[in-house]
């Protein structure tokens, strides 16, 4: 396992996290888009196995804290891509 732990180190060694502008609002923030909601304050273990989502996470746990992504609700999920 730390081989795997050393490998995924050299993909996600210098992510830097989302920014903050001075006006409050946060800029690139990563979104990930499921069929269900999620209520603020609240907290679900989830089984990540999606690709880009699971790079996605990758990516924000190896950022510095606070971690934060935005959740957007898509109905009917991944079939419901291409339905803007």
């Amino acid at each position: 396992i730390e081989m795997v732990k050393r490998l995924q180190k050299t993909f996600y060694q210098d992510e830097s996290g989302i920014t903050k502008r001075d006006d409050g609002i946060y800029e690139d923030v990563p979104l990930w888009r499921v069929q269900w909601t999620e209520l603020p304050g609240y907290q679900n273990v989830l089984n990540c196995h999606v690709p880009h989502y699971t790079h996605m996470f990758m990516k924000v746990l190896n950022g510095p804290k606070p971690w934060y992504f935005g959740h957007i609700y898509l109905p009917d999920g991944s079939k419901n891509l291409d339905n803007p």
